[in-house]
């Protein structure tokens, strides 16, 4: 194939792919001689060459995959935040409590207050550890 300063778009896609099936084949005939080799390990007890073949398969195996579209990289850390003061059942008890304060409006008004701040959350106590083990 001719690469050159005329080589249109759909060329470039054509050769793109190509390129794309020809590792993949590629990627295969390795596979398969990777997987003939582990079996030889296997039979000859060889535990260092098992664990060096078996992962040359491991990253052979991901490339393919990645190459195909099916390897999707999963994120390192999640976080996850939840809005504790936006849950039904704890905006249901924030409602009673400020219905319990109603005749008292300054406890009420302070309740609410420390509710609404920013740093209501950060001014939680920590959780209770229980261990399991100390109560038996």
């Amino acid at each position: 194939m001719h690469f050159g300063a005329q080589l249109s778009r759909e060329a470039l896609t054509v050769a793109v792919h190509e390129e794309k099936i020809g590792t993949l084949d590629h990627l295969k005939i390795v596979r398969a001689a990777l997987h003939r080799a582990l079996q030889l390990a296997l039979r000859s007890n060889d535990l260092h060459a098992v664990s060096t073949i078996a992962n040359a398969l491991s990253t052979n195996i991901q490339q393919g995959a990645k190459l195909a579209g099916e390897w999707v990289e999963e994120p390192r850390s999640v976080t996850n935040n939840v809005q504790i003061l936006q849950l039904p059942a704890v905006a249901g008890v924030i409602s009673g409590i400020t219905a319990a304060l109603g005749k008292y409006p300054e406890a009420r008004q302070a309740v609410v207050a420390y509710l609404r701040s920013a740093d209501a959350v950060a001014a939680l106590p920590a959780p209770e550890i229980i261990d399991a083990a100390a109560s038996e």
